[in-house]
C-alpha cells in the first residue's frame, strides 16, 4: 500500500491484495528457515508502467508491502503474514537489477538459481 505519495501514484497502484505468481514470472528458492521469491516485473507490462511511474515519485514514497504464502490445503489455512516491509523514501537509482546476460529473467512457474553475490 502507498502510504505516502503523490495522488497520481496512489491512484495507480491498487490497494487490495494480489497473488504475484499469478501475475508475474518468478523464482523460488528455498533453503533451512527461508523461501526466497525473485519477481521480474518486467514479465507484465501494467506492472512494468506503474513500477516506471513509481521510480519517478519514490523519493516522496513510503510504501508498506505484507507478505503471505498461498494456503491451498486445509492444513494451510488460515494464511499468516510472514513478513512486511515499509520502504520509506527509497533511493531506487542505487538499487541494482538481479538479472544481467548472465542470469536471465525467470521463466513462468519459478525455479533457477540466484546470482552468487545476491
Amino acid at each position: 500500500a502507498i502510504i505516502e505519495g503523490p495522488w497520481i501514484v496512489r491512484s495507480a497502484v491498487p490497494v487490495k491484495p494480489a497473488l504475484m505468481g499469478r501475475k508475474l514470472k518468478q523464482r523460488y528458492f528455498r533453503g533451512e528457515g527461508y523461501v526466497e521469491t525473485d519477481i521480474h516485473i518486467g514479465s507484465s507490462a501494467i506492472a512494468n508502467n506503474i513500477t516506471g511511474l513509481c521510480r519517478g515519485y519514490a523519493k516522496a514514497m513510503v510504501v508498506d508491502l505484507a507478505f503471505c504464502l498461498e494456503g491451498r490445503a486445509e492444513e494451510e489455512l488460515p494464511e499468516r503474514l510472514i513478513g512486511v516491509a515499509r520502504y520509506r523514501h527509497p533511493d531506487v537509482e542505487k538499487y541494482e537489477d538481479l538479472y544481467d546476460e548472465e542470469t536471465p529473467p525467470p521463466v513462468a512457474g519459478g525455479g533457477g538459481e540466484p546470482k552468487k553475490d545476491v
